[in-house]
């Protein structure tokens, strides 16, 4: 993993949801998806909470008008 490899190197997560269901369930839909994604750096990669940076955006900003696809995690790394 290339955060392992470079301590300088951080990480914005964005969870997105697809459509279906209001905007509260999406919100917290794509909580839970950007938690699980950061949990999992966090326990198996040993990655420090700091350098991970979380947003949600529920159903905004879709990258496409397939449902599915839109049931996503994104991830952009960065240097500070």
């Amino acid at each position: 993993l290339t955060m392992v490899r470079d301590p300088e190197l951080n990480v914005d997560l964005t969870g997105t949801a697809d459509t279906v269901g209001n905007d509260e369930y999406n919100n917290k839909l794509s909580q839970k998806r950007i938690h699980a994604v950061s949990d999992f750096l966090q326990r198996i990669y040993h990655i420090d909470k700091s350098r991970i940076q979380e947003n949600a955006v529920g159903k905004k900003d879709p990258a496409t008008t397939i449902n599915e696809l839109n049931r996503r995690v994104d991830f952009k790394l960065y240097k500070k």
